[in-house]
């Protein structure tokens, strides 16, 4: 997770224009953590904690960086939780279901669009108000 970011932006970085905006794919256990997960936490935590400083670092430039941090989406990957699983996933989230990939997506368009042109260093939760910091 945060290594494989790490290269890309490094490659990427002599390349990007001024005013470019990178949107890093986060993960609420980044913020929060679990219990049967700790390397995949860490790894979306240091992710989350570069994005952050990163932002700082090449805001002169006008360069935007910002972390998108979904919950519990509908993907394939809990597409095969059994019945009572995936009700427990829906019943613990305050909006009462899961994610959809193109609520994450419309996030993401949102943060690489002009639209989001002052925001920068931001960790956008899209999880339904499971987690709330």
């Amino acid at each position: 997770n945060f290594t494989g970011s790490f290269l890309v932006w490094k490659a990427l970085s002599p390349h990007l224009t001024q005013n470019a905006s990178i949107v890093v794919l986060g993960s609420q256990l980044g913020i929060k953590g679990t219990a049967t997960g700790a390397d995949y936490s860490a790894s979306k935590g240091a992710l989350h904690s570069w994005a952050r400083s990163l932002a700082i670092d090449v805001a002169p430039s006008g360069q935007r960086v910002n972390v998108v941090a979904p919950g519990t989406i509908d993907t394939d990957l809990v597409a095969n939780d059994s019945p009572k699983k995936r009700t427990n996933r829906e019943e613990n989230i305050p909006m009462g279901r899961l994610g959809k990939p193109e609520e994450v997506a419309n996030v993401i368009s949102f943060l690489l669009s002009d639209d989001s042109s002052y925001i920068t260093g931001a960790i956008l939760h899209v999880n339904g108000g499971l987690y709330r910091p």
